[in-house]
């Protein structure tokens, strides 16, 4: 899995378990919601880390949470 789908990966499911839609999350963390959109559909590149962690204070998680996962790594791209 590249970085950029693990990233992706990492967002919907923090949406999911936060019971948030995208548009939600983006509005909590104070980020354009199309920002998110157009990396999830593949049109921009991985997203900043200044980004993931305004995604991440918007639902009160640290970043080392976000990275948490094993997915993370394994990215043989």
């Amino acid at each position: 899995m590249t970085i950029e789908r693990a990233v992706a990966r990492r967002i919907l499911e923090i949406c999911l378990d936060k019971h948030l839609s995208v548009s939600a999350l983006a509005h909590a963390s104070n980020v354009n919601p199309s920002t998110i959109y157009e990396f999830l559909a593949g049109r921009t590149k991985c997203p900043t880390v200044t980004v993931i962690k305004m995604l991440c204070d918007g639902v009160k998680m640290p970043i080392s949470d976000f990275f948490e996962k094993e997915y993370f790594y394994d990215n043989a791209e």
